[in-house]
């Protein structure tokens, strides 16, 4: 992934990365409880869902072989589809 690179995530969403991915110590605790050791941290993502754009930040896992067809770079980050009270 490079900065300035737009990413589609499926029919009414993509994302624009606008900075370098930068190293992160942070492990995550998955559902199953296994834990996972993101590859990097980027910041400021604009996505884009319809016709609103959010900034949000994003821990990149790397999937193990076998997880699906091929090995799969997969972005988490905080839910973007989810307002603050009060906002509408």
């Amino acid at each position: 992934m490079k900065g300035n690179e737009r990413i589609s995530m499926g029919r009414n969403v993509s994302a624009l990365i606008v900075g370098p991915m930068q190293p992160t110590g942070v492990v995550i605790q998955l559902p199953n409880r296994s834990v996972a050791h993101p590859t990097g941290f980027i910041e400021d993502v604009l996505v884009r869902v319809g016709e609103l754009i959010f900034p949000t930040d994003f821990y990149v896992l790397d999937m193990e072989e076998g997880f699906s067809h091929e090995s799969v770079l997969i972005i988490l980050g905080r839910p973007f589809d989810v307002l603050p009270l009060g906002c509408t």
